[in-house]
């Protein structure tokens, strides 16, 4: 179900077919070229300051690609009253849906990083995080050294104990 999953499904395929037929794999294997004066480059290494979100600089499809390309090996985290939250599951909006769709309407009313919940979200267990453009729906989240939570168990037993705070991660 996940990305990595699948390409590791492919990858082991792929050994498996070349070691088959390594002979023919060998002769047609093609020698790497490096031309004169070209630099052969890394790509860089990712920091930990590289799986935080930055509510503020993000749109919803960056903070959700983010998610996907380092969320299952390195974790994507934020921040929410000085405590690390780890998001698990991220997932964008779905503009046919109709608990979405009010999200529109309500994209000017709220600042970066505003953490947004009705009845309807609770009983999905989501909530939804607003982004430099656009919200981002959360389903799974996870404490440092506790077990992952739904979006329900998020709203009722850490947000809720903040009522006179304004929910918004930082």
């Amino acid at each position: 179900s996940s990305l990595a999953a699948s390409l590791a499904v492919l990858g082991s395929e792929q050994v498996v077919s070349v070691l088959q037929d390594f002979p023919s794999a060998e002769r047609n294997m093609k020698q790497q070229v490096v031309l004169p004066g070209d630099k052969i480059l890394n790509a860089p290494k990712l920091k930990a300051q590289d799986t935080i979100i930055r509510w503020s600089e993000l749109s919803s499809r960056q903070v959700y690609n983010l998610w996907r390309g380092i969320g299952e090996q390195m974790g994507v985290f934020t921040h929410l009253a000085s405590k690390r939250i780890r998001l698990m599951r991220v997932e964008l909006i779905d503009e046919n849906n109709a608990s979405d769709q009010a999200l529109t309407q309500l994209n000017d009313s709220y600042s970066s990083g505003y953490i947004y919940y009705d009845k309807r979200s609770a009983r999905e267990g989501c909530v939804y995080v607003k982004c430099k453009e656009g919200w981002i729906k959360c389903t799974s989240f996870k404490f440092n050294g506790r077990k992952e939570i739904d979006g329900t168990s998020f709203i009722n037993g850490f947000l809720k104990q903040r009522q006179a705070d304004i929910p918004r991660f930082e």
